[in-house]
């Protein structure tokens, strides 16, 4: 028998706890694994990939996810601008236009196979990392003639990594393929199986030569686990769904009318027997399409009506659309190509949003996938004798300084949005830098274009006015307010005197 006091102190040691680990009648029977997060990636990141990988190919909103983060992520290629700069902060032009020659030269060989240019790889290893967990490449040293640098990459399957037969070095641990210092953690080398199982004994390739990117979750995670495993099951269930109400409605669609008849065969000469799964004998006749069921005597005529979909139908698919967009990083309107509830303000707050929730995913993928290689890349360009950087061995990371442009994205209003750029500007408030940045450009390149731009227009006798605003624009604040929808038809109308007069209020 428990004591009251007993009873007591059990009742003020549950109300020390957090809410959410209480247990109660309606969670008495949730009690979740929690064990090692590389044991508990280890065993679900085969079914977890294979589920992925399925519903990208089969499922349109998988697939569209997956094109919509690298697009905004990482879209054409990662461009590589040189920041190298002399002692006294000024850029060193020359130096930097040498570097990223070198470097778009390098990108049409780097791939081993010769099929893709390395800005294809990037976009690969984003594909990889979204649907695998993680992306994993091996640098290789490829000695052909005719090739700018020996230095080579290869894409490989995190399905190769492997713990059998593997055999670490001295006191290394080998977890989910990969060999890990104990003390440290640190990543030693890799271990893969042949994917073609002509070799048994799986290849140790050191971690040096090995470019592997996922996000980290948990302290001591070796291991990455696709970015949309919150959503496959709710996913899987949408698909049922519709594929259901689709075949439901196609069902409907064949059923025009149901009629009585004492004779049906003197209806529809053509009409054809058949005998139903129950065993019970029908008659049908296609007509235009549909089908048409004569019945026994003794029933009535009845037109079917189509009630599917069902009128929640759209409602639940939007619900769970949003649900998998939250869970993944982006916008629903970007999901689903829905764009019915947006205006210019609230279009422009989704933009922002993905904007930010992108910005760390970027930064990951250049520290993980484009900054290592472009560091393996400049050694072996010294080492081959195509760069010359003096003082390089002594201070590689002053050659380093380089930025990555991701891609841009143009303007939801130009006229709005430009407008308020040059106010910005003009107040110092923002450098031209990083408006052209914004979308995709690189400053130097523009301006090189636009003084050639100029050149061509003089040869060919032509005046060209480059470099100057709207003066309505400019003279009018007021239209910022107009009217969006004017704006906006006249837009895609491509009338820019609609433009102007919708701006200044006409």
């Amino acid at each position: 028998m428990v004591s009251g006091w007993a009873k007591l102190g059990r009742l003020m040691a549950q109300g020390r706890r957090y809410a959410a680990a209480k247990t109660t009648r309606l969670t008495g029977d949730w009690q979740p694994i929690d064990v090692d997060v590389n044991e508990l990636i280890g065993q679900s990141a085969p079914i977890i990939r294979a589920r992925v990988r399925q519903l990208v190919r089969d499922f349109p909103y998988f697939a569209r996810a997956v094109n919509n983060l690298i697009d905004f992520g990482v879209g054409e290629g990662l461009t590589l601008q040189a920041r190298v700069r002399d002692p006294d902060g000024n850029l060193m032009r020359q130096v930097n236009r040498r570097i990223e020659d070198a470097w778009k030269w390098w990108c049409d060989e780097a791939d081993i196979s010769g099929v893709n240019h390395l800005h294809e790889h990037m976009r690969l290893a984003k594909r990889t990392e979204l649907e695998s967990g993680a992306f994993l490449y091996v640098l290789r040293v490829v000695r052909e003639p005719g090739r700018y640098l020996p230095l080579a990459v290869q894409a490989y399957e995190v399905d190769w990594l492997t713990d059998s037969m593997a055999r670490p070095q001295g006191r290394n641990r080998v977890v989910s393929g990969v060999e890990i210092d104990p003390d440290t953690g640190r990543r030693v080398a890799y271990h893969m199986a042949d994917p073609q199982g002509l070799v048994q004994q799986p290849v140790r390739v050191p971690a040096d030569r090995v470019l592997h990117g996922f996000q980290t979750l948990r302290p001591g995670q070796v291991l990455g686990v696709s970015p949309f495993a919150p959503a496959v099951l709710l996913t899987h269930a949408l698909r049922d769904v519709i594929e259901n109400e689709v075949g439901a409605a196609q069902l409907a669609s064949r059923w025009v009318a149901f009629v009585y008849s004492l004779d049906p065969g003197s209806i529809f000469p053509g009409a054809q027997r058949e005998t139903a799964a129950d065993g019970s004998e029908r008659v049908v006749q296609e007509v235009e399409g549909g089908l048409v069921e004569l019945l026994r005597p003794g029933e009535k005529v009845e037109f079917a009506s189509y009630n599917r979909p069902a009128e929640s139908f759209g409602l639940f698919v939007k619900f769970v659309l949003r649900t998998v967009a939250a869970t993944i990083g982006t916008s629903y309107d970007l999901l689903a190509a829905d764009y019915s509830e947006h205006n210019y303000s609230s279009l422009r707050v989704s933009r922002s949003d993905l904007t930010k929730q992108l910005r760390p995913v970027i930064t990951r993928h250049v520290r993980q996938f484009c900054q290592p290689l472009f560091h393996a890349f400049l050694e072996w360009a010294v080492l081959s004798g195509r760069l010359d950087l003096p003082g390089y061995w002594r201070n590689p990371w002053a050659y380093r300084r380089v930025e990555w442009m991701p891609p841009g994205q143009e303007p939801i209003d130009p006229l709005r949005e430009i407008k308020a750029d040059v106010e910005a500007l003009r107040a110092g408030l923002i450098a031209p830098q990083q408006i052209v940045a914004r979308r995709g450009w690189d400053l130097e390149e523009v301006y090189a274009q636009i003084a050639e731009a100029r050149r061509m227009a003089e040869e060919a006798g032509i005046e060209l006015d480059l470099g100057t605003g709207s003066t309505a624009l400019q003279q009018n604040p007021a239209a910022l307010g107009a009217s969006e929808e004017r704006v906006t038809q006249a837009l895609l109308d491509g009338d820019d005197e609609a433009v102007t007069a919708a701006l200044i209020g006409e």
